[in-house]
């Protein structure tokens, strides 16, 4: 050791600066993580999620309230158009807007705004909010040259006629979706018949309908996500297993 030795500065040990939540310990042993697509994690497990998800609707009291309070507090009385167009002198086109909200109304009746003549535009509504929490996703087909007096209506898909297996590199279809080079849906590759349907043949034909007549109604929480996952997906253990508490409590 030198005379001077006392003046020079010790060097500390580098700190490792890590995120907490980044940390492996036995307690979070069993966290399984990846880092995987939107639309991976939701092939490999959506439709076990919606089975259940479907399941709790219809024997869980507290899912079942849950999706009638959607379409009460929701959509309640349901979208109304109320027009303002103007003349040119800046005043309102009373005569145009009482015409063609007299007609809106018109086509909204059960029996003209649905092709299978069995909705209205409020039971629509109402059917898409809950199909969309149920399911985590709901298509709305805008039909053009439908044969009523205004030559158009919508047909409410399920999420199933969409066949989350049709992946195909070459056309760019990620999970029945078709896709432009730039991500945006240009085709989806419906089943003509529900795959569920006990009438539905073994080989089921599919039709390519263009996106412009498709509303894909979703909520998406990630960029890659082109499909709805329930939105019953972080309750569902849970709920089930309430349930089963309280059957096994009485």
């Amino acid at each position: 050791m030198g005379l001077f030795d006392f003046l020079k500065k010790k060097k500390e040990p580098l700190q490792k600066k890590n995120y907490n939540g980044a940390k492996v310990s036995n307690a979070l042993y069993s966290w399984a993580t990846s880092n995987i697509s939107a639309d991976n994690e939701i092939r490999t497990n959506v439709n076990k999620l919606r089975a259940r998800s479907r399941d709790l609707a219809r024997n869980n009291d507290y899912a079942k309230k849950f999706l009638r309070m959607l379409k009460t507090n929701v959509i309640g009385k349901g979208i109304k158009l109320q027009l303002k167009i103007k003349l040119k002198n800046g005043n309102l086109d009373k005569r145009s807007n009482d015409l063609i909200e007299k007609n809106f109304k018109e086509w909204c009746k059960k029996g003209i705004c649905d092709v299978t003549g069995k909705y209205s535009f409020l039971d629509i509504q109402k059917l898409a909010i809950s199909q969309m929490a149920l399911d985590g996703e709901v298509f709305i087909r805008l039909v053009k040259g439908y044969s009523n007096k205004f030559n158009f209506a919508l047909q409410l898909i399920e999420a199933d006629h969409l066949d989350i297996n049709l992946n195909d590199t070459g056309r760019n279809i990620v999970m029945g979706i078709e896709f432009d080079e730039w991500g945006k849906p240009i085709a989806y590759h419906m089943y003509k018949k529900h795959p569920g349907d006990m009438y539905a043949f073994t080989e089921q034909q599919r039709i390519r309908i263009p996106a412009d007549e498709i509303i894909h109604l979703f909520i998406p929480s990630r960029i890659s996500q082109n499909r709805g996952v329930p939105w019953f997906h972080t309750a569902i253990i849970r709920l089930q297993m309430l349930g089963a508490y309280e059957e096994a409590e009485l």
